[in-house]
């Protein structure tokens, strides 16, 4: 972690599940249920309560409005204002317009999988940040698992989004953050 001390740590741990609490409860009122296709994908992901699901398109991925987070995550490369999607357990955010969506819809899905997997909201937020915050959202576990697991989901059901991943239209996972 750049600068950020354990008693800092635990600020931003806090403060992001505080805030991430209230937006997930926005998203599982106001998004949409998965379609056949999408609840397929969260199956295959390992996503065990797909029916629990939410998703929400915006035209921004919202970012926590404390300062300290936003100063973590900035200078951690950790969260920024565009990101294409965001996980709040059971609620997805998704920036609208974004290409390809199917993709990153699957690579939201895989990180409600590790939520579920992890133990929840709480527990989950709290490693994916020690990941980003310590080692760097590039070379977070989590994000690495959510990209691999996404591209082989869909390179097993023959997207079409596959095909376009593996010509390079998108070269890593690193604007979901």
């Amino acid at each position: 972690m750049n600068e950020t001390t354990d008693e800092n740590f635990e600020k931003i741990v806090q403060l992001m599940i505080f805030w991430s609490e209230q937006w997930q409860a926005h998203i599982l009122e106001h998004g949409t249920p998965l379609d056949e296709r999408q609840t397929v994908y969260a199956q295959h992901v390992g996503v065990t309560a797909p029916e629990k699901v939410r998703v929400l398109k915006v035209p921004n991925v919202p970012m926590p409005h404390y300062e300290i987070l936003q100063k973590a995550f900035i200078e951690n490369n950790v969260f920024s204002l565009d990101a294409n999607g965001l996980t709040l357990e059971y609620g997805i955010f998704i920036k609208q317009g974004v290409f390809p969506v199917e993709y990153w819809l699957t690579h939201e899905l895989v990180h409600v999988a590790q939520c579920e997997r992890i133990g929840g909201l709480s527990p989950s937020m709290r490693q994916y940040l020690k990941e980003c915050l310590t080692d760097g959202y590039g070379e977070s576990v989590l994000e690495k698992e959510a990209h691999e697991t996404a591209l082989k989901c869909l390179e097993q059901h023959n997207s079409f989004v596959f095909k376009l991943i593996s010509n390079n239209a998108i070269n890593s996972a690193d604007s979901d953050k």
